[in-house]
């Protein structure tokens, strides 16, 4: 059931991003995405043959399963926090205040202190193109952060149910690269 609510939330904020208002222009740091089927190429068109949807789906999950194991394991670990920087682009804000909050961890010596993620769902709402959106549902639990004599520096309350959307695309490597994410409630 969770799946399914991650998806309708998903489908419908994928609608309001990207459908826009009836006046304005959609924001350019969205991609176009349409859930539309391609159509039938003429013959004066490139006939390629249209992505798996299951090899998509699978591509996406195992790439966010490792995004989400290096944004753990960045706070204890500088090589995890090297490559976790390679999975986002600038224009991700809330990748890039994890990331910088676990460098300051690292830099300082400060030990983190949390239980892995849970991530209940991983959903791919739209593809075109080198465009890929998709809604990741997860059980986010409390952590702290603590100084070097045990003083808590940070803290962060546990969250069941956190729904994110996610906008990534394909590089020309043909890895994923995310481009923002936003947190739609839990």
């Amino acid at each position: 059931m969770r799946a399914r609510s991650v998806w309708l939330a998903g489908i419908t904020v994928v609608g309001v991003l990207l459908g826009g208002c009836a006046d304005a222009e959609a924001p350019a740091s969205l991609p176009v995405v349409s859930t539309a089927p391609p159509t039938t190429p003429t013959a004066d068109e490139p006939t390629g043959t249209p992505p798996d949807s299951n090899n998509i789906e699978a591509e996406v999950q195992a790439f966010y399963r490792d995004y989400a194991r290096l944004r753990f394991d960045s706070f204890r670990r500088a090589d995890a926090l090297a490559e976790q920087r390679q999975y986002f682009a600038d224009s991700c804000e809330s990748c890039l205040r994890g990331y910088q909050n676990a460098e300051e961890a690292l830099v300082n010596g400060y030990v983190f202190e949390s239980e892995p993620v849970g991530t209940e769902a991983i959903v791919v709402d739209a593809v075109e193109g080198d465009a890929i959106v998709f809604s990741v549902l997860e059980d986010v639990p409390a952590a702290l952060i603590r100084d070097r004599e045990g003083a808590v520096v940070r803290e962060y309350a546990e969250t069941l149910d956190l729904q994110t959307l996610y906008q990534a695309r394909r590089q020309p490597d043909g890895s994923l690269l995310i481009i923002s994410a936003e947190v739609l409630g839990s």
